[in-house]
């Protein structure tokens, strides 16, 4: 095993994480949760960096609770809520206007804003 590390940071991998080779290694555990941290690390950013001061504060504090709980299928949903631009997501969160159907079935949209919003209207028609 020492020789398959030695080879490994020979081959430009400094450390066993992110490496392709360390799957030989058996520890596909380990790499899948660092790239479950890096994951939740990147919309945790993209949650709170978005350019746009209220939704920097409504997304990333409810991102802060809600994405560790969340598996990996939900966090690629949720990734797709991020995606959107900032001026219709604001007006969806707030009421403004309504989701449009692709993003009212999106699981992450669903449960996330229904539950933290509590907005009573909008989760039963979900």
């Amino acid at each position: 095993m020492l020789r398959n590390i030695m080879r490994i940071q020979h081959a430009g991998c400094w450390t066993l994480i992110g490496c392709q080779s360390n799957r030989l290694l058996g520890t596909t555990g380990a790499v899948d949760d660092v790239e479950r941290k890096k994951l939740i690390n990147k919309l945790l950013y993209r949650s709170k960096q978005r350019g746009f001061l209220e939704l920097d504060l409504l997304v990333g504090l409810w991102a802060e609770q809600e994405i560790p709980r969340m598996d990996t299928q939900m966090l690629q949903q949720f990734a797709v809520v991020l995606d959107q631009e900032n001026p219709e997501l604001f007006k969806w969160l707030t009421g403004q206007s309504e989701a449009p159907q692709d993003m009212q079935r999106n699981p992450a949209y669903q449960v996330g804003w229904c539950r933290r919003l509590h907005w009573g209207s909008e989760c039963s028609r979900i």
